[in-house]
């Protein structure tokens, strides 16, 4: 194997070099924060013909920041008046409203982002129709061009005969053979004026009269839990009751099934919890215990 001669250099030849080294380095980088800074330049230059500066895509990104900050945590508390967000990519959805570029709040409650449609659910307060809601309603009326709705709400609901499928014929039709006082029926909101009066419509597909199962009442503020994301939560308690179950926005639930009793548990249980972290996998928990237990007296 051949040896490599180790060569002794003089000490100013090394310094020469090394400063030759040195100054390619020093040329090497500012060519290259030159070709960064040109980069940057037509960059700007692009975003400002397409409506974009520095500053609003500054602005934008601070906004996604928030967005992504608020659904992490699941919550961000606001106030009646308080700025929500300062951007015209998002729309205001409940209980919010847009003045300028800005979305503010109406309610004292959370804010909840749906893609780019931001909601304020309230944390507390009665039901305030909006339209396309669906409710559960009681008929409280029966009158000769519709129905006088309970819609557990300050405000009573006008269900016409124009809203219901089918050609009625007052005259000749007995309308409390179609829907009598003291029935249930699952309605969607139509029309909401600024003077509260509030029309409702059975011609949705979804939209039905119950004729047995079991209601409960829930806090209205509380429904968003109750269905959960994407309808988590509640396809959560329907898959382990195999219950049919309905929610409506007022915060009336229908129930019907072998297991009632059990979906109207975890439907109070998320109630009364809604607050904590991991609810579903609470809310599941208790639903297998339940059943877990039931089976057991079951065999006994």
């Amino acid at each position: 194997m051949e040896k490599v001669e180790k060569i002794e250099m003089d000490d100013s030849i090394k310094q020469e070099l090394e400063e030759d080294v040195m100054e390619e380095i020093q040329e090497s980088q500012e060519s290259a924060t030159e070709s960064a800074e040109k980069t940057n330049e037509a960059s700007e230059v692009r975003e400002e013909k397409r409506g974009f500066t520095r500053e609003t895509y500054e602005k934008h990104e601070r906004n996604e920041e928030k967005r992504d900050d608020a659904v992490r945590k699941g919550k961000e508390i606001v106030l009646p008046g308080d700025s929500i967000v300062e951007s015209i990519d998002y729309l205001p959805g409940r209980n919010c409203y847009r003045d300028g570029n800005s979305i503010y709040s109406k309610r004292l409650g959370v804010v909840y982002y749906r893609g780019h449609v931001i909601d304020v659910v309230p944390l507390s307060g009665k039901y305030m129709p909006e339209p396309d809601d669906m409710v559960i309603g009681k008929v409280a009326e029966v009158q000769y061009s519709g129905w006088i709705i309970d819609i557990n709400s300050p405000y009573k609901a006008f269900l016409p005969l124009s809203g219901v499928r089918g050609f009625i014929e007052p005259s000749r039709t007995d309308i409390s053979k179609i829907y009598g006082v003291g029935e249930l029926i699952y309605a969607r909101v139509s029309e909401v004026t600024p003077m509260k009066d509030i029309r409702i419509s059975m011609k949705d597909p979804s939209t039905r009269k119950f004729e047995n199962g079991r209601i409960i009442r829930i806090s209205p503020v509380k429904v968003p839990r109750v269905i959960g994301k994407q309808g988590s939560m509640i396809n959560l308690i329907k898959d382990k009751t195999g219950c049919r179950i309905s929610v409506g926005q007022n915060g009336v639930i229908w129930i019907q099934g072998e297991k009632e009793h059990l979906a109207a548990k975890a439907i109070t249980e998320i109630e009364e919890n809604s607050h904590i972290q991991g609810l579903t996998d609470h809310i599941g928990k208790l639903l297998n215990q339940e059943t877990f237990k039931q089976e057991s007296d079951r065999r006994e």
